[in-house]
This record gives structure tokens, sequence and C-alpha cells, in this order.
């Protein structure tokens, strides 16, 4: 493991890419609950858009778990003590579950729809494997 006395470009871009990316989702999120019902094409734009990110939340928070377990942090201050310690670690910890958790969840309960998701409104998102629409 790599040690450094600050966090690295990479793990600040990754940090901040990340951190934006849920902000807007979350608000994106909450405003989809104000979108026009009668207009089933901006609907589903809105929603694969809402995909894509989560998505690229995935795949950037992966890859932030990959670079957070090859290269060591900084210390905490001295005076840091032993309790806090531990809870920045317990923190840190669900910080990752929720990060990848989340948007394996939202790609699992996509992926047993009849509905077909797309990234980018463009490329078809595919199904996870495991999960299949047994409905009919």
């Amino acid at each position: 493991m790599t040690e450094t006395s600050t966090y690295t470009k990479t793990a600040r871009w990754l940090h901040w890419a990340v951190a934006v990316l849920i902000a807007l989702m979350l608000g994106g999120g909450f405003l989809m609950e104000f979108m026009p019902e009668d207009n089933l094409s901006l609907t589903v734009m809105v929603f694969n858009w809402h995909k894509t990110f989560g998505l690229l939340i995935l795949v950037l928070s992966v890859l932030r778990l990959v670079w957070r377990l090859t290269h060591k942090p900084p210390p905490l201050p001295p005076e840091i003590t032993g309790f806090a310690k531990l809870i920045s670690k317990a923190v840190h910890i669900l910080f990752y579950v929720f990060m990848i958790g989340m948007p394996l969840i939202g790609w699992a309960i996509i992926s047993t729809s009849r509905f077909p998701s797309k990234l980018f409104n463009a490329l078809p998102l595919p199904k996870l494997p495991i999960l299949r629409d047994y409905s009919g």
C-alpha cells in the first residue's frame, strides 16, 4: 500500500465525482415526483438518466473502493481518540455499503421489469442475470 500525508488527486477526484452524482440523484429523485404524468416520453427519458447516473455511481464507487484498498489514507490527527477512530471507520464502511448497495438494489429492481432501460437514453441496459421476470 502506498502511504501519503494527504489524499491522492485520484482519491479526491473520485470522492467529489461520487458526491456530486449522489447529490444530483437525490435532488433529481425528489423532482421526479413532480413530473407531468401525461408526458410519457419525458418520464422515460428522466428515468433512464436516473438509472444512468445510478450506474455511474456504482462504477465510480467500486473504483473508489479499489483505490482506497490499494492506497493507504493519510493518518488521522493524533488527538482523535480510539472510540472516534472506531466510529470513523464504521461510518466509512457504511458509506461504501450504501454507495455500492443502493445502485445494485436499483439495478435489481429494474431487472425484474418488462420496461426496457437505456443508459444515456441510447444503450440498452442489461438486466442482472440472476433475476428474471417470472410474472408471466
